[in-house]
């Protein structure tokens, strides 16, 4: 089995993730696009210093479908957002978005 080196510091990392798991998490957002039309509103969440994703917003909202769109971003220089310093404001937001 391929695997790819993961750069991530955290408490629970792995050193490496397997290249399938990989792609099955591309195919999971891949199916996931077509669905963003019909759903009414959506909020992309990410960090300023992400030095994982590096697509630029413009593109990744144009290609989604809903109507009501939001882009939050956080002051914080990792891509794993989830947990650590500053996290709970991610869980903050998620917590409004999915009350409104």
């Amino acid at each position: 089995m391929e695997f790819v080196e993961n750069s991530l510091k955290t408490p629970y990392q792995l050193s490496a993730h397997p290249v399938s798991g990989v792609r099955e998490i591309e195919r999971l957002m891949d199916d996931l696009e077509p669905d963003s039309a019909n759903r009414d509103s959506l909020t992309r969440v990410q960090s300023s210093g992400d030095p994982v994703v590096t697509r630029g917003i413009g593109e990744d909202l144009r290609m989604l479908g809903a109507r009501d769109k939001k882009y939050v971003v956080f002051n914080i220089s990792r891509h794993g957002i989830l947990i650590g310093e500053d996290s709970e404001k991610v869980y903050k937001s998620s917590a409004i978005f999915c009350a409104s």
